[in-house]
């Protein structure tokens, strides 16, 4: 297969990109896509997928993680500083907090599914359903109110159908939207902490002082002995 054959962003692959990826795994399992700088490479098969993601060296992350160039930093960085950013991600999600959410996702997926079917004989299982639970499940797990789950919905999709663009340009008003909106809820937050006389936050006052959930685990967090600035933690939620 000839790289002018296959184009990761061409119209043709983005709207039903596996018939792409099975020549891909059959004539061109790594792929080099030239109209990109930095380099812009295509693993098809899973042991290469899995040898690119152990060998940060080989595969870095200092050009990002797709077309749109971005500069290296916290999650978005290769180890080891990806992974103290990782450990801090990482407790949102510990077996712990996800199995105390199991009953409250089985009521949104219930929830949704009658919706989907009332009054109705057909409907869409993608848009009623399948792109709802998660997005609904994340909301709760950062910390976003109930009367903001639509607009956050919409902010979230407006960001992600700029991420086959390669101009990083595209994405910059809905990225700005959301770090806007998530530097108001980081302001929330700091501003209980005053108001509660909190001069060193920590972990302890997640569920007493601020809600126990992923905004404020950011907001008391620490790395390699310093507070995360704005602009990590907010990489951090938007990822």
């Amino acid at each position: 297969m000839g790289n002018e054959e296959y184009d990761p962003l061409g119209a043709d692959t983005l709207a039903d990109p596996f018939p792409a990826y099975a020549r891909l795994r059959a004539q061109c399992p790594v792929h080099h896509h030239e109209a990109f700088t930095p380099p812009f490479f295509t693993l098809s098969r899973h042991a290469d997928v899995l040898e690119g993601l152990r060998d940060a060296e080989l595969w870095s992350m200092r050009y990002g993680d797709n077309p749109q160039y971005i500069r290296a930093t916290g999650l978005f960085n290769d180890p080891p500083e990806h992974t103290a950013y990782r450990k801090l991600f990482n407790r949102g999600f510990t077996p712990r907090v996800v199995g105390r959410m199991e009953d409250d996702i089985g009521t949104v997926a219930d929830e949704l599914l009658d919706a989907m079917v009332q009054d109705r004989t057909r409907a869409d299982f993608h848009e009623a359903f399948a792109s709802r639970l998660p997005i609904i499940v994340i909301a709760r797990l950062l910390g976003v109110p109930a009367g903001d789950l639509e607009l956050f919905r919409e902010m979230c999709d407006a960001l992600v159908a700029t991420y086959n663009v390669p101009d990083p340009a595209v994405s910059a008003a809905p990225r700005r939207r959301l770090d806007d909106y998530f530097v108001a809820h980081l302001d929330e937050r700091r501003h209980a902490l005053a108001t509660a006389g909190v001069t060193v936050a920590g972990p302890e006052h997640l569920g007493t002082v601020l809600p126990d959930d992923l905004v404020s685990s950011f907001v008391v967090a620490e790395v390699d002995g310093r507070r995360l600035t704005d602009d990590e933690t907010s990489l951090m939620l938007l990822l």
